[in-house]
């Protein structure tokens, strides 16, 4: 369980906090010489369940994505997570996927995944689920070490939706926040900031708030195509 706060920034001010993090804080081992890229297909339901527990304000609620990461313009492990949330606390559970699986397109993995990795059937439960969006960005990831406690900061820019491939653009172009806005996300072990995480918090100089890429991409793809809000897939 750890606790995870967001901040919406310009990618002007994402930029500038790069700068200053690298600087002052751990680097990823991942994005030591430069940021690395992040492709999140999320799966839903065929009632969008997972969606609707979101946007209805359910106090706990829950998502499941196939998270791919790329480096230095290779594509590395991929993952399968689902991710619960209670409030600002989270926990995630994840499965790593084969590569021959991973390779498959990612378009059209669901019921396939499911079952190949009975794992996935056991965290979920039976219902069948569904690929619904597709999201890319770049993510810049540091660490801050306090008394033996990890916190992660991570800053994702450049969100958007994209077609099948991480190397291909959906033809949109579609950013899937207002104005092409970055993420600031700092997740930490437990509430309570100390010194440390309170100038750090400062730094960002934006209010925390509640959002989600999978909820954002969703309503930003309906929108396009001026579709109206999901109920059903």
């Amino acid at each position: 369980m750890r606790v995870e706060y967001k901040y919406l920034v310009t990618q002007q001010r994402a930029m500038e906090l790069e700068d200053i993090f690298h600087h002052i804080l751990i680097q990823d081992r991942h994005s030591l010489n430069s940021a690395y890229y992040v492709s999140s297909v999320y799966y839903d339901t065929k009632d969008l369940s997972y969606y609707h527990e979101k946007i209805e304000g359910e106090f706990l609620h829950r998502k499941a994505r196939l998270r791919t990461y790329y480096s230095s313009g290779k594509k590395g492990d991929s993952y399968f997570e689902v991710k619960y949330k209670y409030h600002d606390d989270g926990y995630k559970q994840r499965i790593k996927i084969d590569k021959k699986m991973a390779q498959t397109s990612l378009l059209q993995l669901g019921h396939e995944m499911q079952s190949h990795y009975p794992q996935i059937t056991y965290i979920l439960g039976n219902e069948p689920i569904f690929p619904i969006c597709h999201v890319g960005y770049r993510r810049q990831a540091y660490y801050l070490n306090i008394h033996q406690h990890t916190v992660r900061i991570n800053i994702d820019s450049h969100i958007c939706l994209l077609s099948e491939n991480m190397e291909n653009k959906d033809d949109t172009d579609d950013f899937i926040f207002p104005n092409h806005q970055a993420i600031v996300e700092v997740k930490m072990p437990h509430r309570g900031f100390s010194e440390h995480i309170s100038e750090l918090l400062k730094m960002i100089g934006t209010r925390r708030e509640t959002f989600s890429k999978y909820i954002s991409c969703l309503n930003t793809f309906y929108s396009h195509y001026k579709m109206e809000t999901p109920s059903e897939f």
